[in-house]
């Protein structure tokens, strides 16, 4: 019996930690936060890709921009929440992509970016149908280069008419 408590009481100790860490934003410099601040709100005015804001500094750089919205959530505009879903799913945090994926998808339905970045969070969070949906979106939208996934995503949901 003594066993049992002090295994479920590791069991919370060790979910706590994991619950707690993930409530803590990176911490980053002020001259990271200008940039990325610089760089979404070049997005926004169309000065910059969403390639640009989101692939130059890989894994590090998508870990700067998700600690930058969360501590600027309020600040953030339905626009910039692209950029910043597709770098929640650069650092593996899916939900959190498609959600933003989702509000950026219901104010610019015509922008095949935020289908596709729909779809990928979707798809990684196995929930196929969804993705296929996105996927489609997306291409009846002009992407014309994501083919694979949503063939990808047709065969797991087991939509041989999307083939």
């Amino acid at each position: 019996m003594k066993r049992s408590f002090l295994i479920l009481g590791w069991i919370a100790l060790c979910l706590g930690a994991l619950y707690a860490g993930s409530l803590n934003p990176v911490q980053i410099a002020e001259d990271g936060r200008n940039d990325v601040k610089r760089k979404l709100e070049a997005y926004e005015k169309g000065n910059a890709t969403l390639e640009e804001v989101t692939g130059p500094g890989g894994l590090g750089w998508a870990q700067k921009v998700v600690a930058y919205y969360q501590a600027r959530t309020n600040d953030i505009s339905t626009k910039q929440k692209l950029p910043i879903g597709r770098c929640y799913a650069f650092i593996g945090e899916f939900p959190q992509a498609a959600r933003l994926a989702q509000e950026y998808v219901n104010v610019y339905s015509n922008d095949w970016h935020g289908w596709r970045v729909l779809g990928g969070a979707m798809f990684m969070m196995k929930k196929y149908d969804a993705a296929v949906s996105a996927y489609t979106n997306a291409v009846n939208q002009g992407d014309h280069e994501n083919y694979v996934a949503l063939g990808l995503a047709a065969l797991a949901a087991d939509r041989e008419d999307v083939l």
